[in-house]
């Protein structure tokens, strides 16, 4: 529905080229078939991995998506362990040390407020106020990529604050709901304590609806470096996809999402391999 068509976006803005030409570049495209033969064409190269040609770099959309994954993968996995770590202290300042049944807690608000506020910060303007404090007022890492790993740690850290908040919250909930069933009365009963109970028995009650939540962070963190990648001058999958967006070069944009697709797909099948790992009335 946008002005123009993928001729007009393949030759660019700024071209003088000849009727003439502009239809014999749309039949080397294809472009002249059938939608419906265009689709199932499209459809039949993705069977042989064949995303096509990039209009606006004359690559293969594969090399193209290859080269932006590294980066990104970087900056996911370092979230996903920022995330781990924030997690792990919030149920450890919760649980540990701490009565049984004790909901209301100072310790409680504190971890329920940094929860909902992580979750409801935009990225963007936490990956600016981690720049701002960090970057160009403290000067402990520096504020764009190529300079090793230290240029991973800010971008990471914007990304897995707000997967803490979901994941805490979640985690939370779990815990609790574990911490009222019958068996928790057989544990209070022999003395153990709330933490080894989380850790022995708990855990394993949250471990399905956590890692259902996880499949789907994982796979939406591509999304989020978009914002996060743009914020700190990186160069990853975010940032092709936004010039492929801004430059409206298609075979780009659609890779994308056959690789997103692809990621979801993977992750919900592993998904299902651990939920019967974990819980045998599944299986």
């Amino acid at each position: 529905m946008l002005p123009g068509d993928p001729v007009s976006a393949y030759l660019g803005p700024i071209t003088n080229v000849s009727k003439e030409r502009q239809a014999e570049i749309r039949e080397s495209l294809g472009l002249n078939d059938p939608l419906l033969v265009q689709y199932f064409n499209y459809l039949q190269g993705l069977l042989q991995f064949d995303l096509g040609n990039s209009y606006q770099q004359n690559q293969d959309v594969l090399v193209i998506i290859g080269r932006g994954i590294g980066p990104t993968v970087e900056i996911s996995v370092i979230a996903l362990l920022f995330a781990v770590v924030f997690v792990t202290l919030g149920q450890f300042l919760l649980r540990a040390k701490t009565p049984w049944g004790s909901y209301g807690t100072l310790r409680r608000r504190i971890v329920d407020a940094f929860n909902l506020l992580a979750v409801a910060v935009p990225t963007y303007w936490l990956g600016f106020l981690l720049l701002m404090v960090f970057s160009f007022g403290l000067g402990l890492f520096p504020s764009s990529a190529g300079q090793g790993i230290r240029s991973a740690v800010l971008p990471g850290l914007a990304l897995g604050i707000p997967v803490a908040g979901y994941l805490g919250q979640v985690l939370s909930v779990e815990l609790d709901a574990a911490e009222l069933k019958p068996f928790a009365l057989t544990s209070y009963a022999k003395s153990m304590t709330r933490g080894s109970y989380a850790l022995q028995h708990g855990l394993k009650n949250a471990a399905i609806p956590t890692a259902s939540l996880v499949t789907n962070i994982v796979g939406s963190l591509l999304g989020g470096a978009v914002l996060v990648e743009t914020v700190f001058a990186r160069s990853g999958l975010g940032k092709v996809v936004l010039d492929a967006i801004t430059m409206r070069d298609m075979p780009v944009i659609l890779g994308f999402v056959f690789f997103s697709t692809l990621v979801f797909a993977l992750l919900g099948v592993l998904l299902e391999i651990f939920v019967s790992l974990v819980d045998p009335r599944q299986r």
